[in-house]
């Protein structure tokens, strides 16, 4: 099932996931370290619990601090443990948790490449953690107000969503639907890329 792990140890595994659970809930300083050292085989907690498809289990270790990421010394993630071990619930349920910190990811390499990166928490708190959606539907005035941005040079960078292609992957329409999207938002088709380069460089200097 598991290459290095020995399907015999099952129960035990279980049982021991089991107290880890209870452990996890009842301390929080260092958890996150526990959660991410690596156990026997060279597994940690969340790679038992995606092997042997403990659901709850990957779920609690997730949501204190576990890395979905993480590999083991043969270079696989929990996620490809489950996939392998056909614990179908427990690799969808990681491959979602690792689509969401990917999309926030971008997000925050985004703001980071164009000099806003103070505002990533800003964009989180008001739920505008899918940089795909933002770069297909763009962000309004309010949105820009919600988020706590003042200065005119952020706010036309944002608007615009300046650079955003860069981080963003295309739409389920492929290249012409993002070229069209992209078209709508900033107002100019090709023959207005010039003036758009402008826009980028005005913006710059207003910052």
């Amino acid at each position: 099932m598991v290459a290095g792990a020995d399907i015999d140890c099952a129960d035990q595994v279980r049982a021991e996931l089991c107290c880890l659970s209870s452990a996890v809930v009842g301390y929080r300083n260092g958890t996150v370290a526990i959660l991410n050292l690596f156990l026997q085989h060279g597994f940690t907690p969340l790679h038992y619990a995606s092997a042997f498809g403990h659901l709850a289990a990957a779920q609690m270790f997730v949501k204190y601090g576990a890395k979905v990421d993480i590999q083991d010394k043969q270079g696989k993630t929990p996620e490809s443990l489950a996939t392998e071990g056909r614990q179908v619930h427990v690799a969808e349920y990681l491959a979602t948790v690792a689509q969401g910190r990917t999309s926030c990811a971008r997000l925050r390499d985004w703001l980071h490449a164009i000099g806003l990166a103070a505002y990533y928490n800003g964009f989180l708190a008001q739920g505008f953690d899918d940089i795909d959606f933002l770069s297909s539907a763009g962000l309004t005035e309010g949105d820009l107000d919600a988020v706590g941005v003042v200065l005119a040079g952020h706010r036309s960078k944002l608007l615009q969503v300046y650079r955003i292609h860069e981080f963003a992957q295309p739409p389920a329409g492929g290249q012409d639907a993002a070229s069209e999207a992209s078209g709508d938002g900033s107002g100019s088709g090709s023959s207005g890329s010039g003036s758009g380069s402008d826009s980028d460089e005005d913006s710059d200097e207003s910052d």
